[in-house]
Protein backbone atom coordinates (compact mmCIF):
# COMPACT_ATOMS: atom_id res chain seq x y z
CA UNK A 1 0.00 0.00 0.00
CA UNK A 2 2.76 2.43 0.92
CA UNK A 3 4.67 1.78 -2.29
CA UNK A 4 1.52 2.36 -4.35
CA UNK A 5 0.76 5.61 -2.56
CA UNK A 6 4.35 6.75 -2.99
CA UNK A 7 4.22 6.05 -6.74
CA UNK A 8 1.04 8.13 -7.12
CA UNK A 9 2.60 10.97 -5.12
CA UNK A 10 5.67 10.94 -7.35
CA UNK A 11 3.50 11.05 -10.50
CA UNK A 12 1.40 13.94 -9.19
CA UNK A 13 4.50 15.86 -8.17
CA UNK A 14 5.92 15.33 -11.66
CA UNK A 15 2.71 16.61 -13.27
CA UNK A 16 2.62 19.78 -11.17
CA UNK A 17 6.32 20.44 -11.71
CA UNK A 18 6.01 19.88 -15.46
CA UNK A 19 3.10 22.27 -15.74
CA UNK A 20 4.91 24.95 -13.76
CA UNK A 21 8.08 24.55 -15.83
CA UNK A 22 6.16 24.84 -19.06
CA UNK A 23 4.79 28.21 -17.93
CA UNK A 24 8.18 29.59 -16.81
CA UNK A 25 8.38 32.44 -14.33
CA UNK A 26 5.01 33.88 -15.30
CA UNK A 27 3.05 31.40 -13.17
CA UNK A 28 0.43 33.24 -11.08
CA UNK A 29 1.76 36.63 -12.19
CA UNK A 30 0.09 37.49 -15.46
CA UNK A 31 -3.73 37.44 -15.75
CA UNK A 32 -5.30 35.77 -18.77
CA UNK A 33 -8.00 37.32 -20.90
CA UNK A 34 -8.67 34.25 -23.04
CA UNK A 35 -10.51 30.95 -22.61
CA UNK A 36 -8.98 27.83 -21.11
CA UNK A 37 -7.77 25.61 -23.94
CA UNK A 38 -7.09 21.89 -23.71
CA UNK A 39 -3.53 21.25 -24.88
CA UNK A 40 -2.99 18.82 -27.78
CA UNK A 41 -6.60 19.14 -28.91
CA UNK A 42 -8.22 20.00 -32.24
CA UNK A 43 -11.79 20.36 -33.45
CA UNK A 44 -13.35 19.62 -36.84
CA UNK A 45 -16.81 20.02 -38.28
CA UNK A 46 -18.20 17.02 -40.14
CA UNK A 47 -21.55 16.53 -41.86
CA UNK A 48 -23.57 13.34 -41.53
CA UNK A 49 -25.43 13.01 -44.81
CA UNK A 50 -27.50 10.07 -43.62
CA UNK A 51 -28.73 12.08 -40.61
CA UNK A 52 -28.75 15.57 -42.07
CA UNK A 53 -26.82 16.95 -39.12
CA UNK A 54 -23.49 18.68 -38.53
CA UNK A 55 -21.27 17.25 -35.83
CA UNK A 56 -18.08 18.39 -34.14
CA UNK A 57 -15.17 16.00 -33.66
CA UNK A 58 -13.08 16.97 -30.65
CA UNK A 59 -9.70 15.24 -30.94
CA UNK A 60 -7.06 14.98 -28.23
CA UNK A 61 -3.61 13.52 -28.94
CA UNK A 62 -1.40 11.95 -26.27
CA UNK A 63 1.81 13.73 -25.28
CA UNK A 64 4.63 12.73 -27.62
CA UNK A 65 2.31 11.74 -30.46
CA UNK A 66 4.06 13.95 -33.01
CA UNK A 67 7.45 12.51 -32.14
CA UNK A 68 6.50 8.91 -32.89
CA UNK A 69 5.46 6.77 -35.84
CA UNK A 70 3.43 4.25 -33.86
CA UNK A 71 -0.30 3.65 -34.12
CA UNK A 72 -2.35 4.55 -31.05
CA UNK A 73 -5.44 3.02 -29.47
CA UNK A 74 -8.45 5.27 -29.77
CA UNK A 75 -11.47 6.09 -27.61
CA UNK A 76 -14.63 7.34 -29.31
CA UNK A 77 -16.49 9.28 -26.63
CA UNK A 78 -20.20 10.04 -26.67
CA UNK A 79 -21.55 13.17 -24.94
CA UNK A 80 -18.17 14.92 -24.89
CA UNK A 81 -19.84 18.13 -23.76
CA UNK A 82 -20.18 16.46 -20.38
CA UNK A 83 -17.05 14.31 -20.29
CA UNK A 84 -14.32 15.30 -22.76
CA UNK A 85 -12.13 17.29 -20.36
CA UNK A 86 -12.55 14.74 -17.57
CA UNK A 87 -11.71 11.78 -19.81
CA UNK A 88 -8.66 13.58 -21.24
CA UNK A 89 -7.45 14.31 -17.70
CA UNK A 90 -7.98 10.66 -16.73
CA UNK A 91 -6.12 9.43 -19.81
CA UNK A 92 -3.24 11.82 -19.17
CA UNK A 93 -2.62 10.84 -15.55
CA UNK A 94 -3.33 7.11 -16.01
CA UNK A 95 -1.01 6.84 -19.00
CA UNK A 96 1.64 8.89 -17.21
CA UNK A 97 1.45 6.39 -14.36
CA UNK A 98 1.68 3.61 -16.99
CA UNK A 99 -1.63 2.11 -15.87
CA UNK A 100 -3.13 2.32 -19.36
CA UNK A 101 -1.93 2.55 -22.94
CA UNK A 102 -2.33 6.21 -23.94
CA UNK A 103 -5.12 6.54 -26.53
CA UNK A 104 -6.26 9.21 -28.92
CA UNK A 105 -9.59 10.56 -27.64
CA UNK A 106 -12.30 11.59 -30.11
CA UNK A 107 -15.44 13.22 -28.77
CA UNK A 108 -18.47 13.16 -31.08
CA UNK A 109 -20.38 16.36 -30.32
CA UNK A 110 -23.10 18.42 -31.96
CA UNK A 111 -22.77 21.64 -33.93
CA UNK A 112 -26.00 23.34 -32.89
CA UNK A 113 -25.28 26.73 -34.40
CA UNK A 114 -28.24 27.67 -36.54
CA UNK A 115 -30.44 24.96 -35.00
CA UNK A 116 -34.12 25.61 -34.49
CA UNK A 117 -35.16 27.21 -31.18
CA UNK A 118 -35.23 24.68 -28.39
CA UNK A 119 -32.95 22.22 -30.20
CA UNK A 120 -29.63 21.49 -28.54
CA UNK A 121 -27.43 18.54 -27.71
CA UNK A 122 -29.95 17.20 -25.20
CA UNK A 123 -32.67 16.93 -27.83
CA UNK A 124 -30.37 15.53 -30.50
CA UNK A 125 -28.92 12.81 -28.28
CA UNK A 126 -32.47 11.58 -27.67
CA UNK A 127 -32.56 10.87 -31.38
CA UNK A 128 -29.10 9.43 -31.93
CA UNK A 129 -28.44 7.31 -28.85
CA UNK A 130 -31.74 5.42 -28.65
CA UNK A 131 -32.50 2.28 -30.69
CA UNK A 132 -36.27 2.65 -30.97
CA UNK A 133 -39.09 5.15 -30.58
CA UNK A 134 -40.25 4.98 -26.97
CA UNK A 135 -43.67 6.50 -27.45
CA UNK A 136 -44.31 7.02 -23.75
CA UNK A 137 -40.99 8.85 -23.30
CA UNK A 138 -41.60 10.93 -26.43
CA UNK A 139 -45.04 11.95 -25.24
CA UNK A 140 -44.10 12.83 -21.67
CA UNK A 141 -40.53 14.15 -21.77
CA UNK A 142 -40.04 17.87 -22.54
CA UNK A 143 -36.59 17.20 -24.04
CA UNK A 144 -38.29 15.62 -27.07
CA UNK A 145 -39.21 18.29 -29.61
CA UNK A 146 -41.08 18.19 -32.89
CA UNK A 147 -39.03 16.90 -35.79
CA UNK A 148 -36.36 15.26 -33.59
CA UNK A 149 -37.64 11.71 -33.20
CA UNK A 150 -35.95 9.18 -30.90
CA UNK A 151 -34.86 5.86 -32.37
CA UNK A 152 -31.96 6.91 -34.59
CA UNK A 153 -29.21 4.69 -33.16
CA UNK A 154 -28.81 2.68 -36.37
CA UNK A 155 -28.19 5.80 -38.46
CA UNK A 156 -25.85 7.26 -35.85
CA UNK A 157 -23.80 4.05 -35.70
CA UNK A 158 -23.57 4.04 -39.50
CA UNK A 159 -22.29 7.61 -39.38
CA UNK A 160 -19.61 6.70 -36.82
CA UNK A 161 -18.45 3.60 -38.67
CA UNK A 162 -18.42 5.07 -42.17
CA UNK A 163 -17.77 8.78 -41.77
CA UNK A 164 -16.19 9.48 -38.40
CA UNK A 165 -13.70 6.62 -38.49
CA UNK A 166 -12.72 7.35 -42.09
CA UNK A 167 -12.20 11.02 -41.27
CA UNK A 168 -10.09 10.27 -38.19
CA UNK A 169 -8.04 7.47 -39.72
CA UNK A 170 -7.00 9.65 -42.67
CA UNK A 171 -5.53 12.21 -40.29
CA UNK A 172 -4.17 10.21 -37.36
CA UNK A 173 -2.28 7.00 -36.69
CA UNK A 174 -4.94 4.72 -35.27
CA UNK A 175 -4.55 1.14 -34.10
CA UNK A 176 -7.71 -0.33 -35.58
CA UNK A 177 -7.49 -3.37 -33.31
CA UNK A 178 -7.80 -1.23 -30.18
CA UNK A 179 -10.89 0.89 -30.74
CA UNK A 180 -13.05 1.75 -27.73
CA UNK A 181 -16.59 3.14 -27.53
CA UNK A 182 -17.36 4.98 -24.28
CA UNK A 183 -20.84 6.15 -23.30
CA UNK A 184 -22.94 6.96 -20.25
CA UNK A 185 -26.71 6.79 -19.64
CA UNK A 186 -28.23 6.99 -23.14
CA UNK A 187 -24.63 6.61 -24.33
CA UNK A 188 -24.43 3.39 -22.32
CA UNK A 189 -27.64 2.19 -23.97
CA UNK A 190 -26.10 2.98 -27.35
CA UNK A 191 -23.03 0.95 -26.32
CA UNK A 192 -25.19 -2.07 -25.55
CA UNK A 193 -27.10 -1.63 -28.80
CA UNK A 194 -23.83 -1.57 -30.74
CA UNK A 195 -22.46 -4.57 -28.86
CA UNK A 196 -25.53 -6.65 -29.68
CA UNK A 197 -26.20 -5.53 -33.26
CA UNK A 198 -22.75 -4.67 -34.67
CA UNK A 199 -20.21 -5.86 -32.09
CA UNK A 200 -17.22 -5.68 -34.40
CA UNK A 201 -17.62 -1.92 -34.69
CA UNK A 202 -15.32 -1.67 -31.66
CA UNK A 203 -12.91 -3.85 -29.71
CA UNK A 204 -13.74 -2.44 -26.29
CA UNK A 205 -16.84 -0.99 -24.68
CA UNK A 206 -17.18 1.28 -21.65
CA UNK A 207 -20.86 1.21 -20.69
CA UNK A 208 -21.76 3.49 -17.80
CA UNK A 209 -25.22 3.43 -16.17
CA UNK A 210 -26.99 2.28 -19.34
CA UNK A 211 -30.63 3.35 -19.80
CA UNK A 212 -31.79 -0.26 -20.11
CA UNK A 213 -35.32 0.83 -19.19
CA UNK A 214 -35.75 2.47 -22.60
CA UNK A 215 -38.91 1.36 -24.46
CA UNK A 216 -39.84 -1.26 -21.84
CA UNK A 217 -36.37 -2.82 -21.88
CA UNK A 218 -36.25 -3.41 -25.64
CA UNK A 219 -32.46 -3.86 -25.46
CA UNK A 220 -33.03 -7.21 -23.74
CA UNK A 221 -34.55 -8.41 -27.03
CA UNK A 222 -31.35 -7.45 -28.85
CA UNK A 223 -29.28 -9.27 -26.24
CA UNK A 224 -31.37 -12.42 -26.60
CA UNK A 225 -31.23 -12.36 -30.42
CA UNK A 226 -27.46 -11.86 -30.29
CA UNK A 227 -26.97 -14.77 -27.89
CA UNK A 228 -28.92 -17.06 -30.21
CA UNK A 229 -26.51 -16.50 -33.09
CA UNK A 230 -23.12 -16.04 -31.39
CA UNK A 231 -20.93 -18.26 -29.21
CA UNK A 232 -17.74 -16.21 -29.33
CA UNK A 233 -17.33 -12.56 -28.38
CA UNK A 234 -13.75 -11.37 -28.45
CA UNK A 235 -14.39 -8.06 -26.72
CA UNK A 236 -13.48 -6.25 -23.53
CA UNK A 237 -16.50 -4.74 -21.83
CA UNK A 238 -16.70 -2.66 -18.67
CA UNK A 239 -20.18 -1.97 -17.34
CA UNK A 240 -21.17 -0.03 -14.23
CA UNK A 241 -23.99 1.62 -12.31
CA UNK A 242 -24.19 3.79 -9.19
CA UNK A 243 -25.45 2.20 -5.99
CA UNK A 244 -27.73 5.16 -5.30
CA UNK A 245 -29.30 5.36 -8.73
CA UNK A 246 -33.00 4.63 -9.09
CA UNK A 247 -33.92 1.10 -8.04
CA UNK A 248 -34.94 0.13 -11.57
CA UNK A 249 -31.55 1.24 -12.95
CA UNK A 250 -29.70 -1.02 -10.53
CA UNK A 251 -32.18 -3.85 -11.09
CA UNK A 252 -31.89 -3.69 -14.86
CA UNK A 253 -28.10 -3.48 -14.64
CA UNK A 254 -27.95 -6.64 -12.52
CA UNK A 255 -30.30 -8.45 -14.89
CA UNK A 256 -28.24 -7.53 -17.96
CA UNK A 257 -25.03 -8.44 -16.17
CA UNK A 258 -26.44 -11.83 -15.15
CA UNK A 259 -27.50 -12.52 -18.73
CA UNK A 260 -24.10 -11.66 -20.15
CA UNK A 261 -22.33 -13.79 -17.57
CA UNK A 262 -24.61 -16.75 -18.25
CA UNK A 263 -23.84 -16.81 -21.98
CA UNK A 264 -20.28 -18.09 -21.44
CA UNK A 265 -18.98 -16.47 -24.61
CA UNK A 266 -15.49 -17.59 -25.50
CA UNK A 267 -12.75 -14.92 -25.39
CA UNK A 268 -15.17 -12.48 -23.71
CA UNK A 269 -13.71 -10.24 -20.99
CA UNK A 270 -16.40 -8.63 -18.87
CA UNK A 271 -15.77 -6.46 -15.83
CA UNK A 272 -18.48 -4.72 -13.87
CA UNK A 273 -18.89 -2.53 -10.83
CA UNK A 274 -21.63 -1.03 -8.69
CA UNK A 275 -20.14 2.18 -7.33
CA UNK A 276 -20.90 2.62 -3.66
CA UNK A 277 -22.61 5.88 -2.79
CA UNK A 278 -22.79 7.15 -6.39
CA UNK A 279 -25.87 8.55 -8.08
CA UNK A 280 -26.62 8.83 -11.78
CA UNK A 281 -25.12 12.32 -11.80
CA UNK A 282 -22.05 11.58 -9.68
CA UNK A 283 -21.22 8.20 -11.21
CA UNK A 284 -20.16 9.51 -14.61
CA UNK A 285 -16.56 10.36 -13.74
CA UNK A 286 -15.80 7.17 -11.84
CA UNK A 287 -17.39 5.06 -14.57
CA UNK A 288 -15.15 6.53 -17.24
CA UNK A 289 -12.01 6.32 -15.07
CA UNK A 290 -12.58 2.71 -14.08
CA UNK A 291 -13.64 1.81 -17.60
CA UNK A 292 -10.43 3.20 -19.10
CA UNK A 293 -8.40 1.25 -16.58
CA UNK A 294 -10.34 -1.89 -17.42
CA UNK A 295 -10.21 -1.92 -21.21
CA UNK A 296 -6.86 -0.19 -21.79
CA UNK A 297 -4.86 -1.65 -18.92
CA UNK A 298 -1.19 -2.25 -19.53
CA UNK A 299 -1.39 -5.31 -17.32
CA UNK A 300 -2.58 -8.72 -18.46
CA UNK A 301 -6.05 -9.68 -17.15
Amino acid sequence: MKSSAFAVAVVLSFVVASQAASQGNEVNRRPSNGPVVIANSEEYRIHAKNIGQDFLLQVWLPDGYSGTTQNYPIVYLLDPGLMFKGVVDDVFILSLAQEISAPIVVGIAYDVRGAAPGVGALQLRNRDLTPTLDKKFAAENPTVVAGITPGGAAAFLEFINKDVKTFVEKRYRVDRERETLAGYSFGGLFGLYTLFTAPDSFDNYIIGSPAIWWDNGVIFNDEKAFAERRRSLRKKVFMSVGEREEAFMVRDFKTMLSRLQSRKYSRFQLQSHIFEGETHASGMGVAMNRGLRSVLSTKSP
